[in-house]
């Protein structure tokens, strides 16, 4: 969709909707019916909220809250932004699991921090990923960090070291039992006894990543073991490996190991077992097709 309101994209997932907008110029007026979120990434403006009027500019983050309305009155250039409508439940579920008092509020003049932006930018990178995992928990981070941040008078919940050790020990134990199922940390918060985002935003806190992303990179670690064992009646092919560790087809095998390690399979292939080059005849083309998609080039690893 072009126009005044720029280059927009919609998003629908589970609690929301998302709309990521390049080079907008519309003058937007809104009565809220959700939690919104706004993060402008580039240009400048100025708009009217409860009674007021604030500058709009890059670095900060803008919450509306459901009942409310806002009203742009000036863009400066056509700017680039995103916003996430985020479901009235799901900001007073994650409330109350943070033993805030009351209905949760936000500043007028919005929040700032390089932390809060990171996580904001960490949630726009996995919309419409293929699994619903990776964005509910990174919206989970960004819910509390958000609440924590304009609510002094939170008390959360916090899960023990004890508690996320055996959270990892029951995803990489599910994992293994089965590499093709996705893990449901809902389910785990509820079988360990401890609220999900107190079970997120500890697991992100003692491994640096959220629970998606230890799977994630299990599956990546497994499948670059069975290139390095070479071919076999099992795996022969790089098809036969991805379905094997859970991968949707060899081109989600593709993206992932070059997310993680920076490498087609076809260059780790040929780099950790010289039996790859004795293929079959369409594991030979798979061989070739990767030689072609990542030749002797390399990517960097991604964040």
């Amino acid at each position: 969709m072009s126009s005044e309101a720029g280059h927009c994209v919609w998003t629908a997932f589970n609690g929301g909707v998302a709309l990521d907008c390049t080079g907008g110029s519309k003058l937007w007026k809104l009565v809220h019916v959700h939690y919104t979120v706004c993060v402008l990434r580039r240009g400048r403006a100025d708009w009217k909220y409860r009674q007021r009027q604030f500058s709009f500019e890059p670095g900060a983050m803008y919450i509306c809250e459901p009942g409310e309305a806002h009203e742009t009155t000036r863009v400066d250039c056509p700017g680039d932004f995103t916003v996430l409508f985020l479901d009235p439940s799901a900001i007073q579920d994650c409330s109350q699991e943070l033993g805030i008092q009351g209905e949760p509020h936000f500043p007028s003049q919005g929040i700032a921090g390089p932390e809060l932006l990171a996580q904001f930018s960490r949630v726009r990178a996995v919309l419409g990923s293929a699994q619903p995992a990776p964005l509910e928990q990174e919206l989970a981070r960004l819910t509390s960090q958000l609440l924590l941040q304009a609510n002094q008078n939170a008390r959360p919940h916090t899960t023990s070291k004890l508690g996320v050790a055996r959270a990892r020990r029951s995803l990489e134990d599910q994992f293994l039992a089965d590499p093709t199922a996705v893990p449901c940390v809902r389910t785990l918060a509820q079988e360990l006894g401890v609220p999900y985002h107190s079970l997120v935003r500890g697991f992100s806190k003692y491994y640096a990543i959220a629970p998606y992303e230890l799977v994630s990179s299990m599956r990546a670690q497994h499948a670059l073991l069975e290139l390095r064992r070479g071919p076999s009646g099992e795996c022969s092919t790089f098809t036969d490996i991805a379905h094997k560790w859970g991968y949707a087809d060899s081109a989600h095998l593709t993206r992932s190991l070059r997310q993680h390690f920076g490498a087609t399979p076809g260059v780790l292939a040929r780099q950790l077992n010289a039996n790859w080059k004795y293929l079959p005849r369409s594991g030979q083309r798979e061989l070739n097709a990767q030689r072609e998609i990542g030749g002797s080039s390399s990517q960097q690893i991604s964040e």
